[in-house]
């Protein structure tokens, strides 16, 4: 979710509020991307020390 001002975070915020079902659809949304992610950087690390290796 993108806002462009305060004004506009203002309105986001109070529909999300009286929203509860699309609240809870994006706190999902956010968990599964954080779940994807986690251990990233770990394996991007990896990845840099394997090419640095090669060298």
């Amino acid at each position: 979710m993108i806002v462009r001002d305060g004004q506009e975070l203002q309105e986001v915020v109070i529909n999300l509020m009286d929203n509860i079902d699309e609240s809870n659809r994006l706190v999902s949304a956010a968990n599964k991307v954080m779940d994807s992610n986690r251990g990233a950087m770990a394996r991007v690390e990896e990845l840099i020390v394997q090419v640095m290796n090669r060298g």
